[in-house]
C-alpha cells in the first residue's frame, strides 16, 4: 500500500509533532537520571553538583548484571520428533549469529535504557551496499540488533497498549554522500543545517560528554532522517528530520518479522499509559535526598572548627597554643581560659542519612543482599531464605528481559530462514558423547514456510556465571543428582572421569597446579591389604549451637542512627564494627 494522499502525510507529521512534545517530559527525565549516574567530574555535561554517595550507579550496575550479565544464547525446540534434528541444527546456527552480530552488546543496551525509561531494539537486516552506512556490526546479507534510546525514539502516545501503535520510529545521521547513492539515490533530499539541540529544543543525551556542543563542525555533511514504521500499512517511510511535512524520500513494503522492526522492553507497566514507570524513576529522589544531605554534612564538617577563649593577657593565650603536647604552661587566669567547638556535622542529619540510604537499599530490592554487599541475616540458612525473597523483583524483571530476548531471537529466525543464499556447514555435539555431527545448512535445508514447522525458541543464559558459581554448581549436582544415582550409571557403564574433572576444577579455581597435585601410577596389584583397626563404634559427640548477632550493614545503621540521636545501646546489639564499650 503507497501513501498517496496529502491527507495521510500530514495527519502523520502532525502526530509526530504532537508525540515528540508528549514524550519530551521522559527525555528530560531520563537525561536527569543519566547526568546523576555519571557524576559530577564527567565532561562539562554531568550532574550540576557533586554526588559523593552515588546509589544509582550501585543500583543499576547491579540489575544490568543481573539482566544482562552475560551473552544471551537461544535453544530451538520441537514436539515432533522428525523435526529434531533440524531444531538442533537450528539452535547452532541461530548462537553462532548472535555471536557473529554481537547481540550481547545490544541486549545490554536494551536493559540498560529500560531501567531509565524503555528499552527499543531495532531488528532488521542490511542490504547491498547499505553496510557502508551502518557502521562495522553491520555486514551485507546480516541481520543485526541495535538499541535505539529515547532521544531519537517516538512513538503513536494516543495509544494505551504497544501493540495498537498507529506508527512507531527512530531518527538516526547519515553521511550526506553515502546515502545519497544508495537508500537516498534519485531523491533532491539535502544535507542537514541544523545541530540535535536545534531540532529538539533542547540537548539530548549525547550532550553530558560534549557539554552542549553536540556536534559542532562536522567534517563531511551529515543528513538526519526518520525511519517510521506503519503497521496497518504494512510500510517503512524515510522522511527528512528537517522537514516533517515533506513527502517520504524512500517507502518499502515490510517483509520481516510480523510484530514489525521494534521490540520494546518495559519493567513496570502502568494501566492505560503506554509509557511505563522506569526503576530509576522510582529511586531518583532519594538518590537526590541522599547526597543533598550527604554534601550538607560536608560542608558542616568543613566549617567545623576549635578555638580557644581567654579574657587574660596576651601573653598567656599565646604561650598556651605554641606549647607542644604534654608541656607546662603558666596561665595567670586558668579558669577565664577554655576550649570551645564550633560548627561540624548534626547528629541528626547523619542519622537521617543512614535512614534515607537504607530506604533507597529497600526500596531497590534489597541491593545489599542482590548485589552481595553485606551480610543480613546470622546463619547460611536464614541468608540463603533472604536471598531467594529477594530475587522475585528480579526473577521477574528476568522473566520480562528474556521474553524480550525470545522476540529479538524469533526475528533473526526469520530472517536466517529466509535467506536465499545462506549454505554453510553447521557442527553439533550429540549429548552424553564425544561425536560431533556435520550437517549442511542450505536453502534445501530451509525449504518452506517456518511457522509450518511449529518450532519454537527459549532464550538462557542471560546471567553471568562466574567460576566460583560454576564450582558451586558443579557441587550441588553432585550432591543431589549424580552420586544418588551412581549405582545405577555404573550398571550402564557410566562412571566419572576423574582427568575431566580435575581439569574443570583447576580452571574455574583459577588454580592450574591443582592437575599436578594427583600422578599417574601403576594400579596396585599387590596382596590383600592390612585393614587398619577401626574406631570404637561407640562414640560421643557433643553439638553445641551458638547465635552469634549478624553485623549487617541494616543493622549498623539502625545501631549508629540511635547512637546519634542520643540513645542507648546495648553492646550485643552493635556487632563487631560497632564496639561499644
Amino acid at each position: 500500500m503507497a501513501l498517496t494522499t496529502e491527507k495521510h502525510l500530514a495527519r502523520i507529521s502532525t502526530a509526530m509533532q504532537r508525540d515528540l512534545r508528549l514524550l519530551r517530559p521522559f527525555r528530560e527525565l531520563r537525561r536527569r537520571a543519566w547526568s546523576q549516574f555519571v557524576g559530577f567530574h564527567y565532561g562539562d555535561g554531568g550532574a550540576p553538583d557533586k554526588v559523593p554517595v552515588n546509589l544509582l550507579e550501585l543500583a543499576v550496575s547491579i540489575y544490568r548484571r543481573l539482566l544482562a550479565g552475560h551473552r544471551p544464547r537461544a535453544l530451538v525446540t520441537t514436539d515432533d520428533p522428525d523435526l529434531r534434528r533440524l531444531a538442533a541444527m537450528f539452535t547452532v546456527r541461530l548462537n553462532e549469529l548472535v555471536e557473529e552480530i554481537d547481540y550481547q552488546t545490544a541486549q545490554q543496551d536494551v536493559v540498560t535504557e529500560a531501567l531509565f525509561s524503555q528499552g527499543i531494539a531495532k531488528v532488521g537486516i542490511t542490504w547491498g551496499n547499505e553496510h557502508e552506512l551502518q557502521g562495522v556490526m553491520h555486514d551485507a546479507g546480516l541481520p543485526f540488533v541495535d538499541s535505539i534510546g529515547l532521544d531519537d525514539w517516538v512513538q503513536d502516545m494516543s495509544r494505551t497498549r504497544w501493540e495498537q501503535l498507529a506508527y512507531a520510529g527512530h531518527r538516526y545521521d547519515l553521511d550526506y554522500e553515502l546515502a545519497m547513492d544508495t537508500i537516498l539515490k534519485g531523491t533532491d533530499a539535502q544535507p542537514s543545517t541544523q545541530d540535535r539541540r536545534s531540532l529538539w529544543g533542547d540537548p539530548p543525551l549525547s550532550a553530558l560528554s560534549s557539554g552542549g556542543d553536540v556536534h559542532g563542525q562536522e567534517p563531511r555533511d551529515r543528513i538526519a532522517l526518520w525511519d517510521l514504521y506503519l503497521p496497518a500499512e504494512g510500510l517503512v517511510i524515510t522522511i527528512n528530520a528537517e522537514n516533517l511535512e515533506a513527502r517520504p524520500l524512500r517507502q518499502v513494503e515490510w517483509e520481516g518479522d510480523e510484530r514489525g522492526p521494534y521490540h520494546r522492553l518495559s519493567f513496570s507497566k502502568v494501566s492505560d499509559n503506554l509509557m511505563p514507570a522506569a526503576p530509576v524513576g522510582l529511586w531518583l529522589d532519594l538518590h537526590e535526598l541522599a547526597n543533598v544531605l550527604f554534601r550538607k554534612l560536608a560542608r558542616q564538617a568543613v566549617r567545623q572548627k576549635t578555638v580557644t577563649l581567654h579574657s587574660g593577657m596576651d601573653e598567656d593565650i599565646d604561650r598556651i597554643l605554641k606549647a607542644p603536647d604534654g608541656w607546662a604552661v603558666r596561665n595567670d587566669r586558668p579558669r577565664e581560659t577554655q576550649e570551645a567547638r564550633y560548627g561540624g556535622p548534626v547528629a541528626e542529619n547523619m542519622a537521617f542519612l543512614l535512614q534515607v540510604r537504607s530506604m533507597f537499599v529497600y526500596l531497590a530490592g534489597n541491593l545489599d543482599t542482590l548485589g552481595g554487599l553485606s551480610p543480613q541475616a546470622g546463619t547460611l540458612g536464614q541468608e540463603e531464605i533472604l536471598s531467594q525473597h529477594a530475587s522475585e523483583r528480579v526473577r521477574d524483571m528476568q522473566a520480562r528481559a528474556a521474553e524480550f530476548s525470545r522476540r529479538v531471537f524469533e526475528a533473526l529466525m526469520f530472517y536466517e530462514w529466509t535467506d536465499p543464499l545462506r549454505d554453510v556447514m553447521v557442527t553439533r555435539k550429540i549429548p552424553g558423547t564425544s561425536i560431533d555431527v556435520r550437517g549442511r545448512w542450505s536453502p534445501q535445508t530451509r525449504e518452506g514456510d517456518l511457522i509450518q514447522y511449529r518450532l519454537e525458541v527459549e532464550p538462557y543464559s542471560m546471567q553471568a556465571m562466574p567460576p566460583a558459581a560454576k564450582i558451586a554448581a558443579l557441587g550441588m549436582l553432585f550432591d543431589r543428582f549424580l552420586m544418588p544415582m551412581m549405582p545405577l550409571l555404573q550398571a550402564q557403564g557410566r562412571v566419572p572421569d576423574p582427568d575431566r574433572l580435575l581439569s574443570l576444577l583447576s580452571t574455574y579455581s583459577n588454580m592450574p597446579e591443582l592437575k599436578d597435585l594427583f600422578a599417574l601410577v601403576e594400579p596396585y596389584q599387590g596382596g590383600p591389604i592390612q585393614e587398619r583397626p577401626r574406631q570404637s563404634p561407640v562414640t560421643t559427640r557433643n553439638y553445641v549451637r551458638r547465635s552469634v548477632p549478624g553485623a549487617s550493614r541494616a543493622g549498623q545503621d539502625d545501631v549508629m542512627s540511635r547512637l546519634l540521636l542520643g540513645a542507648r545501646v546495648q553492646k550485643s546489639e552493635a556487632g563487631p564494627a560497632l564496639e561499644i564499650p
